[in-house]
């Protein structure tokens, strides 16, 4: 068989998952530049959840972090998804900043002693996280463009399509977080503007760490063609952050949003406790972000037949992308907080 025969046989999804990996894999151990604009500095690891906030949620500095294994649209044995155990230096981290930008921007919400209802450290809590955003959806998009670029030109399935139509929804999504990373940068940067509106919820001490954002724009891979970027009025910035004695719950969205999702799920926060506030916030962490790490007393007392439900709903989340898909375990049942 001779060089353009092998290119042209079948390669079957996992030949092509395999291939991606590989990509992936060398991906995570290249350089990255600091995303703070104009500086070309490698970056490190940088914490989107403050290292002090961390500490509060783990005696040892270990925490247990659910991590895709990427891609987890294609992995053939269904398994996306897994808990890992890690360190404080690798847990809910990326390489987003140099160590100068990491220190100057964040000071004021790495120290132990910072004000949850402070507008400037809601917006860098955000920053944070939506630059974490932007970094994934870059990194993924340009992984499945070289493994685009590492098959024959005329080798075309349904597979490659599919490939090609989620590259697309990477890239609309990156362009989603530039736009929205311009408006809070926009607010850092001038004390006269204030776009956005931040609500925090007092919630029982749950040993969870967690920040992110969510798009209620639905996006399916066969419309990517044709959709236009969406505004930022259909966003929710979400941060969990432990401080003393309880959880906290920040919400934000743009203040003028009209979104009638996004102000009813901040109501559906309010005065809520007992057996709801544990399935509210499974639900939260499960269908609505994806940087989240919990304490390894969380993890170790969960019955296997938790995780196994669990399992089995991050299987189906990934088939269908639907967040309405029943949620039947609780990670937090018989005040399992941590």
């Amino acid at each position: 068989m001779n060089q353009n025969d092998d290119e042209l046989r079948v390669i079957d999804n996992k030949e092509l998952v395999e291939r991606i990996y590989k990509i992936i894999y060398k991906l995570e151990h290249e350089e990255w530049s600091c995303m703070h604009p104009g500086c070309t500095s490698n970056a490190i690891n940088s914490h989107v959840v403050s290292r002090s906030i961390l500490e509060t949620i783990s005696d040892n500095h270990k925490y247990y972090q659910l991590k895709a294994n990427p891609p987890y649209y294609f992995k053939p044995d269904g398994h996306f998804f897994e808990f890992k155990y890690l360190g404080i230096k690798q847990v809910v981290s990326a390489p987003l900043f140099c160590s100068k930008h990491d220190a100057l921007l964040f000071k004021k919400i790495d120290n132990k002693d910072f004000d949850l209802y402070e507008y400037r450290n809601q917006l860098l809590f955000s920053y944070r996280a939506l630059c974490l955003e932007y970094h994934k959806k870059a990194k993924y998009s340009y992984a499945i463009q070289k493994l685009l670029n590492s098959l024959h030109s005329r080798f075309v399935t349904e597979l490659m399509y599919n490939f090609s139509n989620l590259r697309e929804g990477q890239l609309l999504g990156c362009e989603n977080i530039r736009v929205f990373i311009q408006a809070v940068s926009k607010d850092l940067s001038n004390k006269e503007s204030s776009q956005f509106k931040f609500h925090v919820f007092r919630l029982p001490l749950v040993k969870i760490c967690a920040s992110g954002c969510y798009n209620y724009v639905e996006l399916h891979p066969e419309d990517f063609h044709y959709i236009n970027i969406p505004t930022i009025q259909k966003f929710l910035l979400i941060h969990l952050i432990p401080q003393g004695d309880s959880l906290y719950l920040l919400l934000g969205h743009i203040k003028d949003s009209t979104d009638q999702r996004v102000l009813d799920y901040v109501k559906s926060w309010e005065n809520i406790c007992g057996d709801k506030f544990e399935f509210q916030l499974m639900n939260l962490i499960c269908s609505k972000m994806e940087e989240w790490c919990i304490s390894p007393l969380i993890y170790q007392r969960m019955d296997q037949s938790v995780l196994k439900k669990f399992n089995s709903f991050l299987v189906e989340m990934a088939k269908k992308r639907d967040e309405k898909i029943l949620i039947t375990f609780n990670f937090f049942g018989n005040h399992n907080y941590g």
